[in-house]
């Protein structure tokens, strides 16, 4: 055999090392091969693999780094670095080595994904937004990465922007369930009910086992004051997931503008007995029961909620308004001390406050309560 068919060979003999995890004599093949091939980037690149399985990290980058340092446009090689990078949760590295391989590619769709993954853990939602649309470049008549597009548009709270990209995945794909779904989610931001009703209408004709979407219906038609047609949408929801706590509580919800108060517990009963930690559904079994005058057992719920999140200014709030009625000014004022600490511009809580103090004879107190409140808000009667 001649010397260069004795080097291949030794080079493959070192792969199947690696594959039998035999990785010291791996490394070892590897490092012949290099003496006679220096400027070999594959077997650079097959030891850093190696390292990395032994976990000998350091040694994985020295050896990606020759590699690079050998072929330094070879953009499979940063991409292999930078998915080692990712494996470490090191992400600001493993972007650095994704950004030179679309510098070197500009067209290597499967890494503009791997970016647009890290930029996501980072919160980095406008430079996805700017991954995407290279992305879009590539492949304009993928109705899912216009999908993703309105998706991080509609977490930039720009739901008309977001629209424009539902819109267009669903002229691509006009099955396309989620996007309608979603367009009708921005719709819905924007106030707009009745025209996201029509794409989660759509949205169901398409998938109609999609218990999330019944729900999103069925607060569309709550805030429209349709509460008759969401309970039925709720219904159907929890009848596709029994589970689905979102739309058992929503269904409370309506339930209790209806007034049906006995029928509003039992829903938020049945979320509590699913997650006893929900602290929302706590909360509005407490609000119910304050509306049917049960105020004690309302106190007993926004305690639970407040166990559970002491850093809501809403249940001390509640609890602080329910001791009202029951004439306990001074636990009261204790209540909105704490709702005020947590959020010091609740204009109700300080006109409540004042309420309490004034109750209490405390009028000089209760006067720059109010004060305050018109301080914040100027408007109010």
């Amino acid at each position: 055999m001649s010397s260069k068919g004795k080097n291949l060979d030794r080079y493959s003999k070192g792969i199947n090392h690696y594959w039998h995890e035999k990785y010291e004599k791996a490394l070892k093949t590897f490092d012949k091969f290099i003496e006679t091939h220096p400027n070999d980037v594959g077997p650079w690149v097959w030891k850093a693999v190696v390292f990395a399985k032994l976990e000998k990290y350091d040694d994985a980058i020295k050896c990606y780094d020759t590699a690079i340092s050998l072929d330094p446009q070879n953009d499979a090689i940063w991409s292999n670095k930078g998915g080692f990078f990712v494996k470490l949760e090191r992400l600001d590295e493993a972007l650095v080595c994704f950004d030179e391989v679309t510098r070197i590619n500009p067209g290597n769709y499967d890494v503009w994904y791997r970016k647009r993954v890290i930029l996501d853990k980072l919160k980095r939602y406008d430079d996805v937004i700017k991954c995407l649309d290279e992305t879009i470049k590539i492949k304009p008549n993928n109705a899912n990465i216009w999908n993703n597009k309105g998706m991080f548009l509609c977490k930039l709270e720009k739901h008309e922007e977001a629209i424009k990209c539902y819109d267009e995945a669903i002229r691509i794909d006009p099955e396309n369930a989620g996007a309608l779904d979603y367009k009708g989610y921005s719709l819905f931001k924007l106030e707009k009910y009745e025209e996201a009703i029509i794409c989660f209408e759509k949205s169901i004709g398409i998938d109609p086992y999609d218990d999330d979407i019944w729900s999103k219906k069925g607060v569309a038609l709550s805030k429209l004051e349709n509460y008759e047609e969401a309970i039925l949408c709720f219904d159907t929801a929890i009848m596709i997931n029994p589970v689905n706590v979102c739309a058992i509580n929503n269904k409370g919800f309506a339930l209790g503008k209806l007034r049906e108060y006995e029928e509003a517990i039992k829903c938020y009963d049945k979320t509590i007995k699913i997650n006893s930690d929900d602290d929302g559904a706590w909360c509005y079994k407490g609000l119910t029961l304050f509306y049917s005058r049960d105020y004690e057992e309302a106190i007993e719920c926004f305690d639970e909620a407040i166990m559970i999140n002491s850093g809501n200014f809403s249940f001390w709030f509640y609890k602080g308004v329910a001791l009202i009625d029951l004439r306990n000014y001074k636990e009261a004022i204790e209540c909105f001390n704490r709702s005020l600490k947590i959020n010091p511009n609740n204009v109700d809580a300080l006109n409540k406050k004042g309420f309490a103090l004034s109750e209490l004879g405390e009028h000089d107190e209760a006067i720059k309560c109010y004060d305050e409140a018109i301080r914040i808000d100027p408007e109010m009667h």
